[in-house]
C-alpha cells in the first residue's frame, strides 16, 4: 500500500504578482507578425522563440522581490544563463558559416 504525503503549495500569492499575460500576449503578437509563412507550425515556432527570450523574467522578478533564492533556483538560473551564453556562438555560427539568417532569430536575440 502506498502512502501519498500531501505536498505543501510552494507559491506565495503575495510575492508572486508577476503578470504572465504581459509576456505571452506580446510574444504571440510578435509570433504572428514575424514569421516566414502563415502556417500553424511557423507561427508556433516564432511564438516559442519570442517567449523563450523573456521566459526567465518571472523567476527574476520573484528573486528580486524576496532577495533570496534556494539552491535549486540558483542552479536553474545559472543553467539558463549558460544556455543563453552558449546560444550566442550557435547564432553566430548559423549566420556566418551556414548563412541562414532568419529574421525571427535576430529579433529575438535583440530582445
Amino acid at each position: 500500500m502506498r502512502s501519498h504525503a500531501r505536498l505543501r503549495p510552494t507559491n506565495d500569492p503575495s510575492i508572486d504578482t508577476f503578470r504572465v499575460e504581459y509576456l505571452v500576449g506580446p510574444a504571440f503578437v510578435l509570433g504572428i507578425l514575424f514569421n516566414y509563412s502563415y502556417s500553424i507550425t511557423e507561427i508556433s515556432w516564432s511564438f516559442s522563440i519570442f517567449l523563450e527570450a523573456v521566459a526567465i523574467l518571472p523567476q527574476l522578478f520573484i528573486l528580486q522581490r524576496t532577495g533570496e533564492a534556494e539552491t535549486i533556483t540558483t542552479h536553474y538560473l545559472a543553467a539558463l544563463g549558460a544556455y543563453r551564453g552558449l546560444y550566442i556562438p550557435n547564432w553566430i555560427y548559423r549566420c556566418v558559416i551556414v548563412n541562414t539568417r532568419r529574421l525571427v532569430r535576430v529579433y529575438a536575440w535583440y530582445l
